[in-house]
């Protein structure tokens, strides 16, 4: 809610600036764009941002610069000052509206301050999930703007200080759009990254670690483990794409997703084929939960058997902890342990790094 916030307009110079840095980003020429990404910054300090992004105009002329930059051309250089300029703004909008406000319903400025973050948020996901320089920005940017728009009951997870309420939530169609651009950016980071697995064994063994016994849970998984299966090589753009879709996801809900399934069933394909990636889910178990909600909404014998692939996944698991304990006197099951511990370095998990560099 904006209730705690002053209500007075924009003055005339004020006004102007915001005009002339709008009118700027949608037609000035690419050169200057970084300088104005500099301005806008520079507004995020020193004025109400609620009220700016409130300006029609400005949100607009920001959405040009993000797809003008994915487009390619001279904008494609500056596309991570834009992204990092969008993030500048939702950031310092989300310092805004932290303090608990007990004040009157919505107003004109909630309604139209909505609208241009929708419009914002529907950009980043189609444009600023393009270009790898501005990816880092565009994610922070869309983790602030779900956690303002989306629904409460539905998306958990979000950064401490969260507003309570929040802005009015998107409705079912507006996240409809959202998890169906998300999915699309998503499918073009994992074009030629699909990997064909040989056997149930070299799944199970993600989750073992190399050597260790895996008690005869291969076999007795074959009949709700389907072979053959599939896996992706992740990398850590990918990922952060990934935990962007489930955040779309997760705002939806499984009744959602079971509607919008029904329009897209590639897309019911796509999660279908995430909720069974055995080195996603070693890389983000946390993700899971959603993933599989979905999941059963659409197919409860799917969500089924990917119940009976965890149970052996963390069958595997313990026993090779358990071969660890009763033999860890043994030279070659120390070395194995060390490697395990290893690869558990080296996993892909978030980076607090705004290159996304390893």
């Amino acid at each position: 809610s904006l209730s705690h916030l002053p209500r007075e307009p924009l003055g005339e110079v004020d006004g102007q600036i915001i005009m002339d840095i709008s009118v700027r980003l949608r037609y000035g020429e690419a050169p200057t764009l970084a300088a104005t990404c500099r301005d806008l910054c520079d507004v995020a300090c020193d004025f109400p941002v609620a009220r700016v992004l409130a300006h029609g105009a400005l949100a607009d002329g920001l959405c040009h610069a993000l797809f003008s930059c994915a487009g390619g051309g001279d904008g494609f250089a500056h596309a991570r000052e834009v992204a990092e300029a969008a993030h500048a703004m939702v950031a310092r909008l989300f310092a805004e509206l932290s303090p608990a406000s007990t004040g009157p319903g919505p107003s004109e400025l909630d309604q139209a301050l909505v609208e241009s973050l929708h419009c914002l948020l529907v950009e980043l996901l189609r444009s600023g999930l393009k270009v790898p320089a501005g990816m880092p920005a565009a994610c922070r940017a869309l983790e602030i703007l779900l956690s303002l728009c989306a629904p409460v009951s539905t998306l958990g997870g979000a950064p401490v200080g969260a507003p309570e309420p929040r802005l009015a939530a998107m409705r079912p169609e507006q996240l409809a759009v959202c998890v169906r651009l998300a999915a699309a950016a998503l499918e073009a980071h994992l074009h030629g990254a699909r990997r064909r697995v040989g056997s149930l064994e070299e799944a199970l063994r993600w989750f073992a670690g190399p050597g260790a016994p895996l008690q005869g849970a291969a076999d007795a998984a074959r009949g709700a483990w389907p072979e053959p299966l599939e896996t992706h090589e992740w990398r850590l753009s990918s990922l952060a794409v990934f935990d962007v879709f489930c955040r779309c996801l997760q705002a939806l809900g499984g009744a959602g997703f079971a509607a919008l399934a029904t329009e897209c069933p590639d897309l019911a394909d796509l999660v279908v084929g995430l909720l069974f990636d055995h080195r996603l889910l070693a890389e983000r178990p946390a993700a899971s939960p959603a993933l599989l909600e979905c999941v059963a909404a659409v197919s409860e014998v799917r969500a089924g058997e990917f119940e009976a692939f965890l149970e052996l996944a963390d069958a595997a698991q313990g026993g090779a902890e358990q071969a660890q304990q009763t033999s860890s006197d043994a030279p070659d099951v120390r070395l194995l342990a060390r490697v395990k511990e290893l690869e558990n370095a080296l996993r892909l998990l978030s980076l607090d790094d705004d290159a996304l560099a390893p």
